[in-house]
């Protein structure tokens, strides 16, 4: 093997981002990359467990070698502790921060496997253990027999600026390393991923676990890259068959593929989306029939292979017409904290020309008055987050609740997040700090400018990015900053802007999360499209973020598999599944060429430790896992263990336990390593008095601690079997608790439970006073009770019941606990009545005065006599009544009324007292009785008359001016003089309508009767006079004897729908009667149509005739009139009475017949004499058919007459007004002359003045005024 010796002593330096600082050449391990801290857990190589390139795994596989080769050694000679010292040495310089100088790897291919000793030392150590080269080298060329000085010379470092021991000691390397630890930050170096691709523009990860890298090409195909750079042969999707792209795109053309995600439960359902634009010809410019369209699909993992799509599955979401080849962009991610997909679109861009060829407005966003950016009614322009999960309103997708303008489509379309961006080239979510999660969530979008700006903004719900009136912080057109439409001037403005004199187009990256280069932790990396390299670094004082540019290393630094440079154009980031970042570039812009290549980025500075970040893409960063939850008897000492997992725990960390509410940490008694990365430590000695909440801390500085609670509770408190069986009663100093047997069932640590221990203590007082132990008898009832004395009144008291048990606890604690008060002593005096109104129209009330505080036994806070309020309540005596209640505070003003009472009434009143919460009971009651009012008059008296007997109601008004304690009902003969007579009523006063039975009466009687309600106090108006006749007794009322036909008919003069009026037969010379006139009355009968027929007449007399309200046949007598006052006509049915016999309304289409007769009265009977036809009959409603004429002939018949008359009218007038002129023409004027020529002409009785001319007899009248008629 050939080695390379005689390296001459070489400074290296390199360019910091902070500043042009030349330093000594760097740290460099042996894969190239830097050294890291944290290596705490270093137990062999302690030389470098502060700082280098060894992990544990690393130094154990170290270990394992040092032992192969001690004991190889001792089998066949004894090893020396220097020689022992030697080897560990030689071994554990590939651990140096230094371990690339000192074995010579910084030039490609050269390996070296003796590091780099200074001479002295390796003379010193070659004499004792030249035994040993034989394991680090099988050359022959290096045996035993070569001398010291040759070994030396043949394995020292090429440059012995570096050389072991002395590196170790150099004040200049160790500052460097220092470097490392201080955390400053370099230059970055790339190391390419994948090559020969076609314009990558996405790369993303599945977040299954698989830390599979997708990369997508602008074409639409889709590649699978591992970690360590091997690539899956098939592609994972192709889909170029669907879209329209261009050949080039140095214009700008982004269309192709714009968005890959992969659903957060991925790993479960297999589920992602796509976006790309699709038209029906590739390449060919589109026309009104061919336009180019985003489309957003949800694709599936095939059934079959994992690491391809389903070619036949595709549910489409979302399609968007596109204006343009320009400003799509299309971008598709899945929020980490609300797992909605947000879909990334620009404005639309411009066609360039119209479709007559003429060149477009170079206004960015042209598409109406507002542009894209603006109008919220597009979804371009916009930041769009839907709900892939659901669907709604008829879209294969949902709407979240809390986007901006759900239920507001004034505003604009419930899909949009935000809006106002121009071109949204390359966006990202901040996953947020591995570690503390800081920064979660965050969304960051590169916009690409239009003529002045490029952006880089932050991305909130509901927030105008202020394109097109504003491109970065400044207007694009003035009148559009100044027009409202456009600019509302409540803007976000982005957190970073640079102009076209930097760069050309942004392209928007990620903020570094991974673990590999922990000075990138947190910095938002992104690129200009020329290839510059940038980060920003949040300010977090200031709130802003500082900018710089990133400088890439030089082959000294970037050397083997890294590289300082990559190809000239920048396209896109990406981010692996452990958060490292990716750049996506390409050599040139045409497809089809293979320029494509993928970078990831390294910081050679400083790097995490790998063995943490292997365990962390595994497991994560380690952290509490498992704390177990514990019972314990009260004040017992117990023990604790929390285990943690994710990753060894280096040297620096911190393990405690601290209950909630303390300042005070406890440290474990032992943390002991069990399998895997699993730690517990064991905690004791902790003493528990009540129910408690612990944390076990693990921190790891500088990062934030991981915590987990663990509850501690004790033994379950004693429990009664039944709460009910738990009760209070509380007197004004006493209090009697009862309970039953504890719940045997629950778990109350050591020992059975030996008494009952009672207690009891003032309420917010924190000391509980003790009563008495009751001792545990079975044999006893399970009812137990204990009293409690010398309580104070007024006062709320907490008691309780605790179990008494053995052992070292003794008593243990019951949370049950009941709460009462004590009441107050009965007031010693109730309210006093000082003062009762006369009635007046407003009513009457009681002046009550309250008793002041000192006559009231009742108390707060052991103050005697305070009271908070007090409550009056009253009510009628012996009424069954709801109390009337007046609450009110206690103040000096102890007077009030009681309104609204009744007169003549005696009421009850009593008085409760309120202390606080608290309340006495009902003082003593007093009683008073209110003044008598004028009492009402009772109204709508009615009577219904019998043949002894008349019923009596009539009403009350609700507001009667004191009790009344009877009415008083008073009767007489109408016309006569003698005696009147009383009845009374007395039950059911309280009603509103009341009823009397007038009995003994004459029959066929007329009787007068007033109605009276009598107050207590005797006073009583009665109503006015109501008369009534009583009816004839009913005697065996049979007809006798038929009327001979009379020739006079009872004619219908009118029929409505509920009466008839029909005119009466008079008595004539020609009906003979042979009865005494004074005991016959004429009466009018009335037939139902049910017993009337033409083919049959059924004799009339063959029923029995009663009144109509007794009748159960259809015969019934109507009226009844003394012979001497027969009226001409009678209103059929007009509901009164006459004679006695009640009239009742017709039944409208019921036929009626109607008779006369005569009705004598005897002594034992009536005899009726009725005729055996009836006189006449009708239809209720309508004209009846034997006597009654048709309402049209009676109209016809008006009619004529009136016509008739008027033409009479007519004759007569005009024979009047000929008449006239014909007198006028025949009676010669009578003049009448005064011999002055002038004179009166008598006209018609009329005199008109005037002048003669002419002579008498030949001359003219000439009037001086116009004649009336002429």
């Amino acid at each position: 093997m050939d080695i390379t010796v005689g390296r001459q002593k070489t400074h290296f330096a390199f360019l910091f981002v902070s500043g042009l600082t030349l330093i000594l050449s760097h740290p460099q391990c042996l894969d190239d990359l830097s050294p890291f801290s944290g290596n705490q857990g270093l137990q062999f190589c302690t030389e470098y467990s502060e700082v280098g390139c060894c992990a544990v795994s690393d130094e154990e596989r170290i270990q394992e070698k040092y032992s192969n080769v001690i004991e190889d050694l001792a089998a066949t000679q004894t090893v020396s502790g220097r020689c022992q010292e030697f080897v560990k040495t030689l071994l554990c310089q590939e651990c140096s921060p230094y371990a690339s100088h000192l074995f010579d790897t910084e030039t490609p291919f050269q390996k070296i496997v003796f590091p780099g000793l200074c001479r002295d030392y390796c003379l010193s150590a070659y004499e004792d253990c030249i035994d040993v080269i034989r394991y680090f080298s099988a050359e022959a060329s290096i045996s035993p027999g070569m001398s010291g000085s040759e070994f030396c010379e043949y394995i020292k470092a090429a440059d012995d600026y570096y050389c072991y021991p002395d590196i170790v000691t150099n004040d200049a390397l160790d500052e460097q390393v220092n470097i490392v630890l201080e955390n400053r930050e370099g230059c970055l170096c790339v190391e390419e991923l994948a090559s020969n691709m076609e314009m990558p523009i996405l790369g993303v990860h599945a977040g299954d676990g698989s830390h599979r890298f997708f990369v997508a090409e602008q074409k639409g195909i889709v590649h699978i890259f591992y970690e360590n750079g091997t690539k899956v042969e098939e592609p994972f999707l192709n889909i170029a068959h669907m879209l329209a792209i261009s050949d080039s795109r140095a214009q700008g053309d982004e269309r192709g593929i714009m968005g890959l995600a992969f659903h957060p439960e991925f790993k479960k359902n297999g589920r992602i989306f796509v976006s790309y634009i699709n038209g029906t010809s590739d390449r060919q410019e589109q026309t009104a029939g061919n336009r180019w369209k985003l489309t957003v699909s949800e694709m599936r993992i095939s059934d079959d292979n994992g690491n391809k799509v389903d070619p036949n599955f595709e549910r489409i979401l979302l399609v968007l017409e596109e204006p343009g080849r320009t400003h799509i962009d299309g971008q598709l991610l899945f929020g980490p904290s609300d797992g909605f997909l947000y879909i990334f679109l620009g404005d639309g861009g411009s066609p360039g020309r119209s479709s007559t060829g003429e060149k477009i407005s170079p206004l960015g966003d042209p598409w109406g008055f507002a542009g894209n950016g603006q109008n919220t009614s597009s979804l371009q322009g916009c930041v769009l987050r839907i709900d892939v999960d659901s669907e709604s309103n008829g879209k294969p997708y949902g709407i979240p609740s809390d986007n901006p303008f759900v239920n507001n489509t004034y505003d604009g379309l419930p899909e949009v997040y935000a809006h106002g961006f121009r071109s949204l080239w390359r966006s990202s979510m901040d996953r947020g700090d591995w570690k503390t999660g800081e920064g979660k969530g965050r969304i960051f979008c590169g916009d690409v400018g239009h003529t002045r700006y490029e952006e880089v903004n932050l991305v909130v719900k509901g927030g105008n990015y202020g394109w097109r009136a504003k491109e970065g912080y400044a207007c694009q057109y003035t009148e559009e900053c100044t027009d409202g439409i456009l600019h509302t001037g409540d803007d976000v403005e982005p957190i970073h802007v640079y102009n076209h004199t930097v760069g050309k187009a942004i392209i928007g990256g990620h903020v570094y999360r991974g673990c590999e280069f922990p000075n990138l932790q947190g910095k938002y990396i992104f690129a200009d499209y020329r290839g510059q390299l940038y980060m920003l670094t949040e300010n977090k004082a200031t709130g802003t973020w500082d900018h710089s540019a990133i400088c890439m290393g030089d082959e000294n630094i970037c050397h083997n598999r890294l590289a300082g440079s990559y190809a000239n154009y920048v396209l896109s980031f990406g981010e692996n599944e452990a958060g490292e970042l990716f750049v996506l570039t390409t050599t040139d812009l045409t497809h089809n060429i293979g320029g494509g290549k993928v970078y990831k980025l390294v910081d050679p500075s400083r790097r995490g430790n790998p063995e943490e970040c292997e365990n962390l893409k595994s497991e994560g960063f380690p952290h509490v896992v498992n704390m177990i939850n514990r019972k314990v008897n009260p004040g017992e000492e117990t023990s604790f263990t929390c285990s943690s997992h994710g990753g060894p725990l280096p040297k620096s960390h911190e393990i405690r336990l601290q209950r909630s509410g303390s300042s005070t940490w406890v440290y474990p008694d032992d943390v002991t390593k069990e399998a895997g990365s699993q730690y517990v430590a064991s905690f004791s000695g902790i003493a528990v008095n009540a129910d408690e909440q612990y944390n076990c801390s693990l921190s790891i500085p500088p990062f934030d601690s991981s915590a987990l609670e663990v509850n501690v509770e004790l033994y379950e408190p004693p429990r009664f079997a039944s709460t009910d069986s738990f009760s209070i009663v509380a007197e004004a100093t006493a209090a009697t608790l009862s309970w039953g047997k504890w719940d045997e069932s629950i778990d109350m640590g050591d020992g059975p439970v030996e008494a009952y221990r009672v207690y009891y203590k003032e309420s917010g007082v924190n000391d509980w006073t003790w009563v008495q132990d009751i001792p545990v008898d079975d044999t006893q009832p399970i009812t137990h009770s204990a009293s409690i004395t010398g309580l104070q009144w007024s006062t709320r008291y907490d008691f309780t019941v605790t179990a008494k048990r053995p052992g070292l606890h003794g008593e243990g604690t019951n949370d049950d606990y009941l709460t009462a008060t004590t009441r107050c002593d009965v007031p010693s005096i109730g309210p006093t009545i000082i003062n009762v109104t006369t009635a007046d129209p407003n009513g009457i009330y009681f002046s009550v005065q309250v008793p002041s505080d000192s006559e009231v036994k009742c108390n707060y806070g052991g103050q005697e006599g305070y009271i908070d309020s007090f409550e009056i309540r009253y009510r009628p005596v012996n009424s069954e009544e709801d109390f009337t209640k007046i609450q009110r505070l206690y103040s000096t003003l102890r007077e009030f009324q009681l309104d609204n009472l009744r007169f003549y009434t005696e009421y009850e009143i009593s008085i409760l007292f309120t202390n606080k919460d608290e309340t006495s009971p009902w003082s003593l009651t007093e009683t008073q009785q209110t003044p008598e009012g004028e009492p009402s008059t009772p109204q709508k008296v009615t009577l219904i008359s019998g043949a002894d007997n008349i019923d009596v109601q009539w009403t009350i008004p609700h507001n009667v001016n004191g009790i009344i304690i009877e009415y008083r009902i008073r009767y007489w003969e109408t016309g006569s003089s003698g005696e009147e007579k009383y009845g009374t009523v007395t039950n059911n006063l309280q009603d509103d309508n009341y009823a009397y039975q007038i009995t003994g009466l004459e029959d066929n009687q007329l009787y007068s009767v007033q109605v009276a309600a009598v107050t207590g106090g005797g006073k009583g108006n009665f109503s006015q006079e109501t008369s009534i006749k009583t009816k004839l007794t009913a005697r065996s009322m049979r007809v006798t004897e038929a009327l001979p036909m009379s020739k006079v008919q009872m004619k219908p003069v009118l029929i409505s729908d509920s009466f008839a009026v029909v005119s009466l037969p008079q008595l004539s010379p020609d009906m003979s009667i042979s009865s005494d006139s004074t005991l016959m009355d004429y009466i009018v009968v009335v037939e139902y149509e049910e017993t009337y027929t033409k083919r049959k007449k059924r004799a009339l007399w063959t029923h029995e005739l009663t009144s109509y309200s007794d009748s159960i046949a259809p015969y019934y007598i109507a009226a009844s009139f003394p012979l001497d006052s027969v009226p001409q006509t009678f209103t059929i049915g007009d509901g009164g009475m006459h004679g006695g016999y009640f009239n009742p309304p017709l039944t409208l289409g019921t036929k009626y017949h109607i008779y006369y007769g005569f009705e004598t009265r005897g002594t034992e009977e009536s005899v009726f004499n009725i005729d055996t036809r009836p006189r006449t009959s009708f239809t209720a409603g309508k004209s009846t058919e034997e006597t009654s004429m048709s309402a049209e002939l009676i109209y016809v018949i008006c009619g004529v007459c009136v016509a008739f008359l008027i033409i009479i009218i007519g004759v007569l007038y005009c024979d009047r007004r000929l008449k006239v002129k014909r007198d006028r023409k025949q009676e010669p004027p009578i003049l009448f002359t005064n011999g002055k020529g002038n004179g009166t002409v008598s006209l018609q009785d009329t005199k008109v003045n005037g002048a003669f001319t002419g002579g008498k007899e030949n001359g003219a009248f000439i009037p001086t005024e116009k004649p009336p008629n002429y």
